[in-house]
């Protein structure tokens, strides 16, 4: 009958309402969920970035550590050697004065035996 046929398109026209309305309320969604991705990719790019950045820091910061580990090691072994060559002149002077304490020594000990 035509009352039935006329709940019958009511009925069609609100299914197709809801339709329309899930489809806009699932566009929406999926649009949410892809700004959400983007976030998510340029937060992971951005963190990626500042790893990156603080790991080519800390080389740096190495490579800049050897080289005053290496100009301090120079120093100190500069010093070493500076000090040693110190030491030595001093070394002989004292075989020099120890050489003739000796001569004096064996010297007072032979006027000693000639004497006895």
């Amino acid at each position: 009958s035509r009352e039935e046929l006329h709940m019958a398109s009511v009925h069609a026209q609100r299914t197709l309402c809801n339709v329309v309305g899930l489809e806009e309320e699932w566009a929406t969604h999926v649009a949410a969920l892809h700004d959400d991705l983007n976030l998510k990719e340029a937060v992971t790019a951005r963190k990626a970035k500042e790893q990156h950045d603080a790991q080519a820091e800390l080389l740096e910061l190495l490579a800049q550590t050897e080289v005053l580990v290496e100009a301090s090691s120079a120093k100190t072994l500069q010093k070493m050697q500076d000090e040693v060559a110190a030491v030595i002149p001093r070394g002989e002077a004292v075989e020099g004065v120890l050489a003739q304490a000796l001569q004096g020594f064996a010297a007072a000990e032979a006027r000693i035996e000639k004497e006895e």
